[in-house]
Protein backbone atom coordinates (compact mmCIF):
# COMPACT_ATOMS: atom_id res chain seq x y z
CA UNK A 1 0.00 0.00 0.00
CA UNK A 2 2.89 2.27 0.70
CA UNK A 3 3.93 2.40 -2.89
CA UNK A 4 0.69 3.58 -4.17
CA UNK A 5 1.20 7.26 -3.53
CA UNK A 6 4.11 7.40 -5.20
CA UNK A 7 2.64 5.89 -8.34
CA UNK A 8 0.22 8.56 -8.02
CA UNK A 9 2.44 11.09 -8.11
CA UNK A 10 5.20 9.52 -10.97
CA UNK A 11 1.49 9.14 -13.28
CA UNK A 12 0.58 12.85 -12.52
CA UNK A 13 4.49 13.97 -13.19
CA UNK A 14 4.19 12.15 -16.04
CA UNK A 15 1.71 13.43 -17.70
CA UNK A 16 2.55 16.98 -17.04
CA UNK A 17 5.84 15.91 -18.54
CA UNK A 18 3.79 15.02 -21.66
CA UNK A 19 1.86 18.24 -21.91
CA UNK A 20 4.62 20.15 -21.85
CA UNK A 21 5.97 18.26 -24.59
CA UNK A 22 3.11 18.64 -26.31
CA UNK A 23 2.98 22.25 -25.63
CA UNK A 24 6.52 23.08 -26.97
CA UNK A 25 6.13 21.32 -30.27
CA UNK A 26 2.61 22.66 -30.84
CA UNK A 27 3.85 26.11 -30.19
CA UNK A 28 7.19 25.23 -32.17
CA UNK A 29 5.21 24.16 -35.57
CA UNK A 30 2.69 27.07 -35.37
CA UNK A 31 2.76 28.82 -38.63
CA UNK A 32 2.94 32.69 -38.63
CA UNK A 33 0.05 34.21 -39.69
CA UNK A 34 -0.26 35.91 -42.98
CA UNK A 35 -1.59 39.14 -44.10
CA UNK A 36 -2.91 40.76 -47.58
CA UNK A 37 0.16 42.10 -49.60
CA UNK A 38 0.68 45.70 -49.61
CA UNK A 39 -0.52 46.53 -46.04
CA UNK A 40 1.16 48.07 -43.75
CA UNK A 41 0.79 44.77 -40.89
CA UNK A 42 2.85 42.58 -44.17
CA UNK A 43 5.34 45.19 -44.67
CA UNK A 44 6.35 44.72 -40.62
CA UNK A 45 5.85 41.01 -41.00
CA UNK A 46 8.62 40.87 -43.91
CA UNK A 47 10.67 43.38 -42.26
CA UNK A 48 10.52 41.45 -39.14
CA UNK A 49 10.77 37.71 -40.59
CA UNK A 50 14.12 39.16 -42.50
CA UNK A 51 15.68 40.62 -39.26
CA UNK A 52 15.08 37.74 -37.38
CA UNK A 53 16.10 34.92 -40.45
CA UNK A 54 19.21 37.20 -40.45
CA UNK A 55 18.06 37.96 -44.86
CA UNK A 56 19.19 42.14 -43.97
CA UNK A 57 18.78 42.83 -47.86
CA UNK A 58 15.15 41.81 -47.74
CA UNK A 59 14.64 43.88 -44.28
CA UNK A 60 16.38 47.28 -46.01
CA UNK A 61 13.74 46.66 -48.89
CA UNK A 62 11.20 47.06 -46.25
CA UNK A 63 12.52 50.79 -45.40
CA UNK A 64 11.93 54.16 -46.85
CA UNK A 65 14.56 56.05 -48.10
CA UNK A 66 14.70 58.55 -45.15
CA UNK A 67 15.53 55.62 -43.18
CA UNK A 68 19.52 56.08 -42.41
CA UNK A 69 19.92 51.85 -41.78
CA UNK A 70 21.84 49.72 -44.45
CA UNK A 71 22.73 46.14 -44.61
CA UNK A 72 25.85 46.93 -43.28
CA UNK A 73 24.30 48.69 -40.08
CA UNK A 74 22.13 45.12 -39.92
CA UNK A 75 24.89 43.29 -40.81
CA UNK A 76 26.71 44.65 -37.45
CA UNK A 77 23.74 44.05 -34.90
CA UNK A 78 23.10 41.85 -32.65
CA UNK A 79 19.73 39.96 -32.27
CA UNK A 80 19.22 37.24 -29.16
CA UNK A 81 17.78 33.62 -29.85
CA UNK A 82 14.04 32.82 -29.04
CA UNK A 83 12.99 35.94 -30.50
CA UNK A 84 9.21 36.11 -31.60
CA UNK A 85 6.73 38.65 -32.62
CA UNK A 86 3.17 39.40 -31.41
CA UNK A 87 1.49 41.65 -33.46
CA UNK A 88 -0.70 43.99 -30.93
CA UNK A 89 -2.73 46.84 -33.31
CA UNK A 90 -2.24 48.79 -36.34
CA UNK A 91 -3.42 52.35 -37.39
CA UNK A 92 -3.90 53.49 -40.63
CA UNK A 93 -3.92 57.46 -40.44
CA UNK A 94 -4.18 58.97 -44.89
CA UNK A 95 -0.30 58.53 -46.05
CA UNK A 96 1.10 57.25 -42.57
CA UNK A 97 0.78 54.23 -40.72
CA UNK A 98 1.75 52.81 -37.21
CA UNK A 99 2.15 49.04 -36.17
CA UNK A 100 2.42 47.79 -33.15
CA UNK A 101 3.73 44.56 -31.64
CA UNK A 102 5.22 43.15 -28.47
CA UNK A 103 9.03 41.53 -29.43
CA UNK A 104 9.29 38.67 -26.87
CA UNK A 105 12.66 36.91 -26.34
CA UNK A 106 12.86 33.70 -24.25
CA UNK A 107 15.83 33.77 -22.08
CA UNK A 108 15.44 29.93 -20.65
CA UNK A 109 15.33 26.58 -21.74
CA UNK A 110 12.20 24.53 -22.50
CA UNK A 111 11.10 24.35 -18.85
CA UNK A 112 12.34 27.90 -18.20
CA UNK A 113 9.32 30.24 -18.62
CA UNK A 114 11.59 33.38 -17.97
CA UNK A 115 11.00 36.06 -20.96
CA UNK A 116 11.25 39.38 -22.05
CA UNK A 117 8.81 42.06 -23.55
CA UNK A 118 9.08 45.00 -25.40
CA UNK A 119 6.64 46.81 -26.27
CA UNK A 120 7.90 48.45 -30.28
CA UNK A 121 6.27 50.67 -32.56
CA UNK A 122 6.87 51.10 -36.31
CA UNK A 123 5.54 54.05 -38.00
CA UNK A 124 5.07 53.46 -42.00
CA UNK A 125 4.80 56.08 -44.92
CA UNK A 126 2.99 55.45 -48.29
CA UNK A 127 5.52 56.26 -51.12
CA UNK A 128 4.85 55.55 -54.46
CA UNK A 129 1.72 53.35 -53.35
CA UNK A 130 4.07 51.09 -51.37
CA UNK A 131 4.23 51.15 -47.71
CA UNK A 132 7.72 51.48 -46.23
CA UNK A 133 8.92 51.34 -42.82
CA UNK A 134 10.75 55.02 -41.91
CA UNK A 135 13.06 55.84 -39.19
CA UNK A 136 15.02 53.42 -37.68
CA UNK A 137 13.12 50.19 -36.63
CA UNK A 138 13.81 47.74 -34.13
CA UNK A 139 16.42 46.40 -33.46
CA UNK A 140 17.96 49.26 -35.42
CA UNK A 141 18.08 52.03 -32.44
CA UNK A 142 21.44 53.46 -34.47
CA UNK A 143 21.78 53.40 -37.48
CA UNK A 144 24.29 55.38 -39.90
CA UNK A 145 26.63 55.86 -36.47
CA UNK A 146 29.27 53.94 -37.96
CA UNK A 147 30.62 50.56 -36.18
Amino acid sequence: MARRPHLVVAAAVGLVAVLVVVAVILSATRRAPTYQPGTPVAVVQTYLAAVIDGDHGTAVAQLSSDSPCTVDDFDRSYLPQGVRVVLRDSRIDGGTAQVRVDVITSTGGPFDTSEYSEKVTLRLTRASGAWLITGSPWPMYQCGKGA
